[in-house]
């Protein structure tokens, strides 16, 4: 039994009659200029034209396929399931009614079989000239921001006012990030900027406001920031906050907490590209569009090709999985072709899952979804990471063969991550390094452990082996995480899995790297630690999350020795 709807905003009707989009299909099929796109959604944006006035920019989100995972909780709790779009759509009116800035809404619909939402889209008006403020406050490549000092200022100020007012009306928002708000200057809005918010389809509503207890200081600015501001910007976002939500800091009352490190010099994390780890469906495969050029002359933009192997230099460790298989490829290494080397173009690494036994496939299908293969994860995880401002490895090709729930092979091929890896270079090079560069590179591993898990991602295997560094022309450190097949998202227990990704940093430091400069990650990483109210309770909390470190250190030290490991 199958049952579509579509709901209308009166406002809205006429003009997406008079354009043949007034039916769900129309909406389904409409074709539009991709905004993004994954397996089972994608955005687009539409021109309207309008009698009389200028065109109408909308953006439509499709879902083609619903996942159980998103009506699950509704199953459980026995209420009529709701696809991810009629979650936001009612989101959107529940915030509007509360005076809190939002897109306004033109359409929704779902396709129901048997009650459950098979497909389902959402239609948005554009947000005027608006753009993301994480794009107007990131750093741009040649040093500086995209506006000035002073529009960053009250941009960050208008930021913590909206913030507060969300929190003071009981809003609590899982995906709170300046890529989902954005902004557009305008004189008489509130400090000179006009704010939306989008992707609101996670936000949630407590009974009364957000305590400061509950939306923890600390990482508020974090997750919402994939850059380091500077202390004044840090003071601006967090009295307009304070000041919105009718609730001061704990501690003194003066001076809102160092969430990050005020110099930013030494701590560049933020996004380079755009869109990273873009990939698009090209026949039985999905590929990078910057690569495919490089990869049809390597013969490898066919799925088939990819599960079967590019024929390069085949990579061996100990321990590694006889399911999991990696290649090197360069110009020239693939026998079927006649390629000429050019000598400077970067390798590419393909890594292969063939067959996994069965208790991979469950563990696959408990992490993520069924329909979800091991290297579609890796891949999703990497997009997740830069996402949040972590340099990581580039995607450039994805397949999967998949029969059901079942695995039968999936392949990912990435471009060469720059630099070394700190497990082979950080012995020999740590004691001859200058003093500068030896901060310089822990605060950099402390940010992008602090800004990872503030995103709520765990590696599981964050080990030295699994960090690059490469260094730049002024001297200062970019680390970068790689092999993410194990990591998760949002657990229930997040405290276990930190302190899990800590105690694998620490057990895997080599001797040379000191007691001083292990603190001072530390303190880097958790900087909220230093600033409780007095010396005795500072201590004590930095001596709590020594000993649970050290504690999972020693259960990592007496694994390795019952399986005989070094």
């Amino acid at each position: 039994m199958t049952r579509t709807d579509l709901l209308i905003e009166p406002a809205f009707e006429p003009l997406l009659r008079a354009a043949g989009l007034a039916d769900f299909n129309a909406l389904m099929t409409a074709a539009g200029e991709s905004v993004s796109r994954h397996a089972q959604r994608e955005t687009v944006r539409l021109t309207v034209p309008a009698a009389g006035t200028d065109p109408v920019r909308l953006f439509v989100k499709r879902v083609f396929r619903v996942p159980f995972a998103h009506v699950r909780a509704d199953w459980l709790l026995l209420r009529a399931p709701r696809s991810q779009p009629r979650r936001e759509w009612a989101t959107m009116r529940l915030l509007a009614s509360n005076g809190l800035p939002t897109p306004r809404r033109v359409a929704v619909g779902e396709r129901r079989r048997w009650g459950r939402p098979r497909e389902a889209l959402l239609v948005t008006e554009a947000a005027g000239s608006g753009r993301a403020a994480a794009d107007l406050l990131a750093p741009r490549a040649g040093g500086g921001r995209e506006i000035s000092p002073k529009e960053a200022h009250t941009l960050l100020r208008a930021l913590g006012s909206l913030f507060g007012r969300l929190h003071a009306r009981g809003f609590w928002w899982p995906d709170a990030h300046l890529r989902h708000v954005l902004a557009a200057p305008e004189p008489s809005a509130l400090h000179g900027w006009r704010l939306w918010m989008i992707d609101v389809e996670r936000m949630e509503r407590s009974g009364g406001a957000v305590r400061p207890d509950v939306a923890e200081w600390t990482a508020l600015l974090r997750r919402c920031l994939p850059f380091e501001p500077t202390r004044i910007e840090q003071r601006a976002f967090w009295l307009e906050y304070a000041a919105a939500a009718g609730a001061l800091p704990t501690a003194a009352n003066t001076a809102p907490p160092e969430c990050l490190p005020a110099d930013s010099r030494t701590m560049p994390v933020f996004l380079c590209e755009t869109q990273p780890n873009r990939l698009e469906p090209h026949g039985d495969a999905w590929i990078d569009p910057d690569h495919f050029a490089r990869l049809a002359a390597l013969g490898l933009v066919s799925g088939q090709r990819l599960l079967a192997g590019g024929n390069g230099a085949v990579l061996d460790k100990p321990g590694l999985a006889a399911h999991r298989r990696r290649e090197r490829i360069e110009e020239g290494s693939v026998a079927a072709l006649a390629v000429r080397p050019t000598g400077d173009a970067p390798p590419y690494y393909l890594k292969r899952y063939v067959r996994p036994p069965i208790r991979e496939q469950i563990r696959r299908a408990l992490a993520g979804g069924t329909r979800d293969s091991s290297a579609w994860r890796e891949w999703h995880f990497a997009r997740r990471l830069a996402e949040a401002g972590v340099p990581t490895v580039r995607c450039v090709a994805l397949a999967a063969e998949m029969r059901g729930p079942w695995e039968r092979r999936s392949a990912l091929l990435t471009a060469e991550t720059p630099g070394v890896s700190l497990e082979r270079w950080l012995p020999s090079a740590w004691p001859a390094m200058p003093r500068t560069r030896r901060t310089a590179l822990v605060r950099q591993v402390a940010a992008v452990a602090r800004v990872m898990h503030a995103a709520r991602l765990y590696h599981r295997d964050f080990y030295l082996s699994h960090l690059f560094v490469d260094w730049d022309a002024q001297g200062r450190p970019r680390v970068s995480v790689i092999d993410l097949g194990r990591m998760i998202e949002r657990p229930w227990r997040d405290r276990r899995w930190r302190m899990k990704d800590l105690a694998a940093l620490h057990y895997s430091t080599p001797r040379a790297v000191g007691r001083i400069d292990r603190l001072r990650f530390l303190r880097a990483y958790a900087p909220h630690l230093a600033t409780a109210a007095r010396r005795a309770a500072r201590h004590a909390a930095f001596r709590r999350w020594i000993a649970a470190i050290e504690a999972r250190t020693a259960r990592m030290a007496r694994h390795d020795r019952r399986r005989g490991r070094a």
